[in-house]
């Protein structure tokens, strides 16, 4: 959230409050995803990848949403390819909202999904 809740300290009434408030008024998941949650110190409490699957992530440098961008997204265990859309088109500006309509990062998903060198053509 930008940091926004961070201007209330931890375990204060005002922190309770907007706790309590920012699910009904902006998002139900928006707590959850604060740093040092509860639900993100489970996730970050082990790995998250399996062994033997390939994992790929593509954040916006424009994010607004998930911030900040990359490091709040990036999944940084073996296996995983972790990627700016920047990276991929250089110049291209794109926000959080339009990432799964965009054409290049379209392109980009489906391309991750395709087989690899190294597959023998299963899916």
């Amino acid at each position: 959230m930008s940091g926004v809740v961070d201007i209330l300290p931890p375990g204060s009434p005002q922190r309770a409050a907007a706790d309590a408030a920012v699910p009904v008024l902006a998002c139900p998941a928006c707590t959850d995803m604060e740093t040092g949650s509860t639900f993100v110190t489970a996730l970050n409490d082990g790995p998250i990848t399996q062994s033997g699957v390939r994992y790929a992530v593509i954040a916006t440098r424009d994010d607004t949403t998930v911030t900040p961008p990359g490091t709040a997204s990036f999944i940084n265990e073996p296996g995983v390819t972790n990627l700016f859309v920047q990276d991929v088109h250089p110049g291209i500006r794109v926000e959080h909202a339009a990432l799964p309509s965009h054409p290049v990062i379209r392109r980009w998903i489906l391309q991750q999904l395709g087989p690899t060198t190294a597959s023998s053509g299963a899916r």
